[in-house]
């Protein structure tokens, strides 16, 4: 299965290049492995429920009850989905295998009672004695398609941001241009879709929402991305344009005939920090500042990791924000 998809890039924004780019950070390779596990192995022994559940299905799609098998078998003699992973994607590897599983469902079968009758079954082998992946339930999100993806691409980018972030400073300044095109056009469909979310009540990803908030506007995130990128904030052709949300991005202009729009201060300020020699040791002076402090950063953002267990001990967490609510909404 294709990944990333990024239905939301437009023709002639890069998106087979930022693809092959993307398809090297941790959380897309160990989608890669889930995949190959999915359909590995197809043994029936302990997987008759797949059968059960899903031979009287309305629109019976073949590939997914080779899909709960597939997944049946993987459940079954795997103890730790760790094995499968490798650095930043082992803090949460429970959830996203949950995400790629339903993701692989949704692109099989979009009937609502065949989804619940493939998660029903795998429930079901879940709770017998060969079910070896204890730490790790099968989760059904119960969402449509559109709510889905929607979700499905503002997680990935929050688990896979860090990563960019590392590479943009040491990659080479094609790779970087490209990272930060996928930024840019990221914000722009963050924005999209923002308003019709404005509460935990109206969509399950509000809590995912609020962290890439917190993530770029409270932890001042943005001012990375405007220094690595030379991006500056822009309004944003769909979407409100609050000053305390994430902007919509372009490019710094090589002169400083820059156009402040209304009487703002906070306007003058901004473009007196980004374009002018003091806002330029300024920023020098932050960003050393903000050096000594990647270590508790990094470290701080590691603590996602609580939230693919079962068991949480702290609601104030950034991962109990981000999963644990989404959870509980579903």
């Amino acid at each position: 299965m294709e990944y990333p998809d990024l239905t939301y890039y437009e023709n002639g924004d890069d998106k087979i290049e930022i693809s092959k780019l993307l398809k090297q950070l941790n959380l897309y390779k160990f989608y890669e492995e889930m995949d190959k596990e999915f359909y590995k192995n197809k043994e029936l022994i302990h997987c008759q429920m797949c059968n059960d559940k899903l031979k009287g299905i309305a629109n019976p799609e073949p590939e997914l009850l080779e899909l709960c098998i597939g997944v049946c078998n993987f459940i079954s003699n795997n103890v730790d989905i760790e094995y499968f992973c490798n650095g930043t994607s082992c803090n949460n590897s429970c959830y996203h295998m949950k995400f790629r599983l339903y993701d692989h469902v949704m692109k099989i079968n979009k009937f609502p009672d065949n989804i619940k009758k493939f998660y029903e079954a795998l429930e079901s082998i879940s709770k017998s004695d060969h079910f070896k992946l204890k730490n790790c339930t099968i989760l059904n999100f119960k969402l449509n398609k559109n709510e889905f993806m929607d979700f499905k691409y503002l997680y990935e980018f929050l688990f896979t941001y860090m990563d960019i972030r590392n590479n943009i400073s040491k990659e080479t300044d094609y790779n970087t241009q490209l990272y930060c095109k996928y930024i840019k056009i990221f914000f722009r469909f963050y924005n999209t879709i923002k308003d019709s979310c404005p509460n935990s009540n109206k969509c399950k990803y509000y809590s995912t929402l609020e962290e890439l908030r917190n993530e770029f506007i409270n932890r001042r995130e943005i001012n990375i991305i405007y220094d690595k990128c030379k991006y500056v904030k822009t309004p944003c052709e769909e979407g409100s344009n609050l000053s305390n949300d994430i902007p919509c991005l372009k490019e710094r202009g090589n002169g400083f005939t820059i156009q402040i729009s209304g009487d703002n201060p906070y306007n003058i300020i901004n473009i007196l920090f980004n374009f002018t020699p003091l806002g330029s040791l300024l920023r020098s002076r932050m960003n050393k500042r903000k050096n000594m402090l990647e270590h508790v950063y990094e470290n701080n953002y590691d603590h996602l990791g609580n939230i693919s267990k079962d068991k949480v001990t702290n609601s104030d967490s950034r991962g109990y924000n981000v999963l644990y609510q989404s959870d509980k909404n579903i």
